[in-house]
């Protein structure tokens, strides 16, 4: 299931997590696009740059 969240930035799959479509959607919302994150590429995959 594709939660609202990850449509509204585009993620394009339906296989993130739920958390990380939450953070997907803040971070669009807030203009960041560095993230300190476990997670490297499903938030690249996203179009944000992680920094773990």
């Amino acid at each position: 299931m594709q939660t609202r969240w990850c449509r509204v930035v585009d993620v394009g799959d339906d296989t993130r997590e739920a958390t990380d479509c939450a953070s997907f959607a803040l971070m669009h919302a807030m203009s960041l696009q560095q993230a300190f994150t476990f997670d490297r590429d499903d938030f690249a995959a996203a179009g944000f740059t992680a920094l773990a």
